[in-house]
């Protein structure tokens, strides 16, 4: 119902203020009397109203629906409230890519309606708080959302957005997936490496993996006479996107056609339409598409022709209410045609695979390449598709190991060394990930040199790569090398000479020989040790041999420490020795020789003689004839086991005189 109005503007450009009044006059049935109906202003300086705050809740775990409340509204002005703006986001959070839904209420909302007898404005905010917001079970997702409001003065000036409050709806609709649900890389196969199945049958002839160097690498190139069958039948749409959905990937288009498909799943038959298909319409690109809530297809196509031979980068949403269509990372067509769900023939002809714009009877084949096409069941945001070009549009950095060599062996526990070397050509390498096999071992985030040392490694075959993450989020992993880290056997070793408690004599030439094996290597050494002093050593291989020259008087313990070609060494069991100096063993005349056992002893000796030596004297000497012990035996036996080891002169005395000389030797 239309009324004449008309405005009266006061504007001070002095004092920075505008005052607007709306005036109507009715029409030519009603007639207004210059009634006013509507009035604002705009005073520029003025303080804006207070930031807000969403109450907190008394659980955070809410059933819906359920309605949030805004702090009391303030201004610093003394402004009257005009308007709230309350904004639903999903469980990123973030309100700009992951918005759900924006609502926005005047505190009054006039507008006229038509009677036979009168007119008259009606408000329809009467009543409303629009302080409060209620959100039911099909506006947002089962799980995390967030939830902010700001208000507006009659200055129309905005305050700050409150800070987002989080909640958790028991109940709504199922979350999507915000993860792909088929990504084909064409690496020499039609293999789906997000596992869900979607994975697709490569023709004999007709398609072809090929190398675009050097912009896409691996490529599946298609000659117009085959295409790829993911899945047909009454089955084919089964697990694609029904909601929402995302379709994007590189294209490349050799030679033009009526109709194009690069991927779809579609019934085009006249008036029987169903599905959906990202491909061209002569020589432009296009995504078509047709819902629930409607019976014909909508066709989104580009406003340019594509140049034949070039890569472009294509996406496609539908969010369940509006499509649109991408043509690298720019938004190039949309439609509000289509709305609810995306519905599918079921039929015995239907098609769901990739190169080829297919239906009950129609097969237009693709000529030209693919590459990186994927499948979302959920509508990405602009946002994310101009991030997801970028990513896509990427060169990915290079990274190669360069330490340690391939089939390198060490010993456990094992400190490796770990460097990578990483570049991109269109940006830098921010992140370097070390792996042995699926185990994350260090992450390098400082910048070349990008290494590490992998200490503790444990015995095994380890299979070590290296991720490099550029600026850009792109990934590539490194060649694996292989390393082996072995537990290493000890050798053996033994003294074969000289034998146990062996006596010589000083300045003495001892012969050291010793065997020594290894039973997973070789021996690369034996060293010979005297009281823990290597004194020699033989790394010409068996036997093991070392002449020890001029030994002075003393007694000596003797191992041998076998060293294998990996460096792990044992040490044999001890050999004692005893190297005496020289003692006279001539006997004064009037006295007699007597022998001694044992001799070499450690302690306890027996004189070997029918004398009774009871109350006879024993003088010891040492090797430089000096008296250390005296003693009065008892009868043949004597302890000496205080003497130190080595060599010593022994003399007896009975009845006032010497009788008696020996010589011993204590170990």
């Amino acid at each position: 119902f239309d009324v004449w109005t008309y405005q009266i503007m006061d504007i001070d450009l002095d004092a920075g203020t505008m005052d607007v009044e709306c005036y109507s006059i009715g029409n030519q049935e009603y007639v207004l009397e210059n009634v006013l109906i509507d009035q604002f202003h705009r005073y520029f300086g003025k303080q804006k109203p207070a930031q807000p705050q969403l109450l907190p809740l008394a659980d955070s775990l809410v059933t819906l629906p359920h309605t949030f409340e805004g702090s009391v509204y303030f201004s610093p002005e003394g402004e009257l409230y005009n308007a709230t703006e309350f904004e639903l986001a999903g469980a990123t959070g973030d309100f700009e890519n992951d918005l759900i839904l924006t609502v926005k209420r005047d505190f009054e909302d006039y507008f006229q309606i038509e009677n036979a007898a009168y007119w008259s404005p009606i408000n329809q905010q009467e009543g409303v708080d629009i302080f409060k917001f209620s959100v039911d079970s099909t506006q947002v997702f089962q799980g995390k959302n967030w939830l902010r409001v700001r208000y507006r003065d009659r200055n129309l000036e905005w305050s700050d957005w409150s800070e987002p409050l989080a909640f958790y709806a028991l109940n709504g609709n199922v979350p999507l997936s915000l993860e792909p649900i088929a990504w084909w890389r064409f690496n020499g196969d039609a293999y789906d490496e997000t596992g869900h199945g979607n994975d697709g049958v490569v023709p004999a002839t007709g398609v072809t993996f090929v190398q675009d160097t050097p912009i896409r690498g691996q490529v599946a190139q298609f000659n117009n006479t085959q295409s790829i069958v993911v899945r047909s039948g009454p089955a084919a749409s089964q697990g694609l996107p029904v909601t929402q959905m995302t379709v994007s990937g590189w294209v490349k288009v050799a030679a033009a056609d009526t109709w194009g498909g690069f991927i779809g799943c579609l019934q085009d038959n006249g008036s029987y339409e169903r599905g959906w298909v990202l491909g061209t319409r002569a020589q432009k690109f296009s995504f078509a598409l047709v819902s629930e809530n409607t019976s014909a297809m909508t066709y989104l196509e580009d406003t340019q022709n594509f140049n034949l031979n070039q890569w472009y980068y294509l996406t496609a949403t539908y969010n369940g209410a509006s499509m649109k269509l991408f043509v690298d990372g720019v938004l190039k067509s949309v439609s509000t045609a289509q709305s609810g769900d995306i519905t599918y023939a079921g039929l015995v002809s239907d098609w769901f695979g990739i190169g080829a714009y297919v239906d009950e009877n129609e097969n237009w084949l693709h000529h030209g390449e693919l590459d990186e096409l994927i499948l979302w069941e959920r509508a990405l945001s602009d946002g994310e598709v101009a991030q997801l070009y970028m990513e896509q549009s990427n060169f990915a950095p290079q990274v190669t190991l360069v330490e340690p060599v391939n089939n390198a062996i060490y010993l456990a526990p094992a400190s490796i060394v770990v460097e990578a070397e990483a570049a991109d050509q269109d940006g830098t390498v921010g992140l370097v990930e070390f792996y042995n096999g699926t185990q994350k071992l260090f992450e390098d985030t400082d910048g070349a040199p990008f290494t590490f040392i992998w200490d503790n490694a444990p015995e095994g075959i380890h299979t070590l790569t290296a991720k490099a993450t550029d600026n850009l989020g792109s990934k590539t992993t490194s060649a694996p090398v292989e390393v082996v880290v072995l537990v290493n056997m000890q050798p053996d070793v033994s003294i074969l000479s000289p034998e146990n408690n062996a006596t010589f004599i000083a300045p003495a030439n001892i012969e050291l020989m010793a065997t020594a094996t290894d039973s997973d290597g070789s021996i690369a050494r034996v060293e010979f040790l005297a009281n823990a002093l290597e004194i020699g050593e033989d790394n010409d291989g068996a036997p093991y041999a070392f002449n020890w020259a001029n030994v002075p008087a003393g007694t000596y313990q003797l191992t041998a420490r076998a060293v294998d070609n990996h460096g792990a060494t044992r040490t044999s069991e001890p050999v004692s020795i005893v190297v005496t100096m020289p003692v006279s063993a001539t006997v004064a005349p009037g006295t007699q020789s007597i022998q001694i056992a044992p001799n070499p002893g450690s302690g306890a000796f027996r004189f070997l003689t029918d004398e009774n030596l009871g109350g006879a004297l024993l003088r010891v000497y040492n090797a430089e004839k000096q008296l250390v012990s005296t003693q009065r035996l008892t009868g043949r036996e004597i302890d000496l086991s205080e003497l130190q080891a080595g060599a010593y002169f022994l003399e007896i005395h009975a009845e006032g005189r010497l009788r008696w000389q020996t010589t011993l030797v204590k170990i």
